[in-house]
């Protein structure tokens, strides 16, 4: 029932009060007026779309770009963590060795002392 009724609405033509008191002449113009400004809107609506056609294209391409750059990035990032990992197994291996460090401290202590020790009696000798 409502289908029928809008198909009737399209199907009457109504007069408005702009339309009312025009002649067949003026109702022409007034239609040729109404479809050159629709033109315009639909002009001015084109270069719109065509403007965001663009940018979307430029974002498109960015996207892809800073993708590239993000993989490169994160492959970056693998190889340097797994160079990270390896330096650390390796200071946990010297660092887990204690003996071995404070053996060489302890020896280069010794040195250093029995130097001195030499030094101070050679100073001695001179004097006496």
């Amino acid at each position: 029932m409502e289908r029928q009724q809008q198909q009737q609405q399209w199907q009457r033509p109504r007069e408005t009060a702009e339309t009312a008191p025009l002649d067949s002449v003026a109702l022409l113009d007034v239609q040729r007026r109404t479809i050159e400004r629709q033109d315009r809107e639909l002009e001015g609506l084109e270069r719109t779309v065509q403007s965001t056609k663009h940018v979307a294209l430029a974002v498109g391409e960015e996207l892809e770009l800073q993708s590239g750059l993000l993989e490169s990035l994160d492959d970056d990032v693998g190889a340097t963590g797994a160079r990270l990992r390896a330096a650390g197994r390796q200071l946990a291996a010297v660092a887990g060795r204690p003996g071995e460090c404070r053996s060489l401290c302890v020896g280069l202590l010794a040195l250093f002392v029995a130097a001195l020790v030499a030094v101070l009696l050679i100073r001695l000798a001179r004097l006496l």
